[in-house]
């Protein structure tokens, strides 16, 4: 505890997920109170055709994982959260599992622009032996040139649960991104054993034709 702010009695431990490019580092980077960690490296001519990104000028990836920190005031003491960020290339999702030792819960990050990356997303995620078993929250970044939809269409898209909370963010933004790491942290006190468990979510759901259903004015 040497290491955070004064007034700090608790901390907790939350995972971003997400396909590659969908703004787990830029989250990570807006919300941290320290010079964030990240394990990037300059993408070369052998990822073509594998890490293809919609993000123009992109040139870098996670290749391990990034870490911030950031300090909540609660009523009780402050509240200290330590956010990793997790690569979203498949090669490396093998690294998804010890990342998620220890966390309260899942923060998956979603492009409507490319729908179909999340299905693998999460198929991966209840598959995984720890990632199945946290609670999850799911937000949709809002990229500048991406179509918007009502986030109960996207819901059905997805297949989601009723019981997982699905909101909007902007990853660039601070405020934004602050507030989709309190949903979660809402969440996982709701998944307390105290509380009532909402549905596992560990099996795959049944989405039928999900490539060939894309959301209505998707390009």
């Amino acid at each position: 505890m040497a290491y955070v702010p004064h007034g700090v009695t608790r901390t907790a431990k939350i995972l971003a997920l997400g396909a590659f490019a969908v703004g787990k580092t830029t989250l990570v980077g807006a919300v941290s109170q320290i010079r964030p960690l990240r394990t990037e490296e300059v993408m070369t001519s052998a990822g073509i055709g594998i890490d293809d990104t919609p993000a123009p000028g992109k040139t870098t990836t996670t290749v391990a994982m990034d870490f911030g920190r950031l300090t909540l005031a609660t009523g009780n003491g402050g509240v200290a959260l330590y956010v990793f960020g997790a690569p979203g290339q498949p090669r490396f999702w093998r690294l998804w599992q010890g990342l998620a030792e220890g966390a309260i819960g899942l923060l998956l990050l979603v492009d409507v622009r490319r729908l179909d990356t999340t299905f693998e997303v999460l198929d991966q995620i209840e598959s995984d032996p720890v990632c199945r078993d946290l609670p999850l929250v799911v937000a949709v970044n809002q990229f500048d040139d991406a179509p918007v939809y009502p986030l109960d269409q996207i819901r059905r898209a997805l297949a989601l649960d009723a019981p997982i909370p699905l909101l909007s963010c902007d990853a660039r933004d601070p405020a934004s991104s602050i507030a989709a790491l309190c949903a979660l942290v809402d969440h996982a006190l709701a998944r307390h054993p105290d509380h009532p468990r909402p549905p596992d979510h560990s099996h795959p759901p049944n989405r039928p034709d999900r490539l060939d259903q894309p959301l209505e004015g998707s390009r």
